[in-house]
């Protein structure tokens, strides 16, 4: 099995035997997208702390966190705000969201030179209140 770290270009080729000659494929662009993960998604107060990390590990990289409306009723992703990843491609973050409100939190990389953007899951119903 592959499992490229990095955006690849594949050609095969199949030596000779017997009758067949040897022969190449086409060339294939194999683009790899960046892992996030996020967890936490707990509320205290009105705050909501999420962390995670990228793989391949992407150091010094900015996460988006954002939010989307309830499932059956997507009209696209919401940035909130964003986080930084240290030196191991981790990060961790407190922000201070409406009181009262509910949100489906999911965290977003951008590409870069070696690799797609990436997204991770998504946290439904993280719901904020006041104490």
């Amino acid at each position: 099995m592959l499992a490229p770290p990095r955006n690849i270009v594949l050609r095969a080729f199949f030596v000779a035997t017997g009758r067949y000659p040897t022969t190449w494929s086409r060339t294939v662009v194999v683009d790899v997208r960046d892992r996030v993960s996020v967890g936490g998604g707990w509320a205290k107060g009105c705050a909501v702390k999420l962390s995670g990390r990228t793989v391949p590990v992407k150091a010094n990289r900015t996460i988006f966190i954002q939010n989307r409306g309830p499932s059956g009723r997507f009209t696209g992703w919401k940035t909130l705000w964003a986080a930084r990843t240290n030196k191991n491609g981790a990060y961790s973050v407190s922000h201070t969201l409406a009181c009262g409100s509910t949100y489906n939190l999911s965290t977003f990389i951008g590409h870069d030179a070696s690799n797609l953007a990436g997204r991770s899951r998504t946290l439904y119903g993280i719901k904020t209140r006041k104490g």
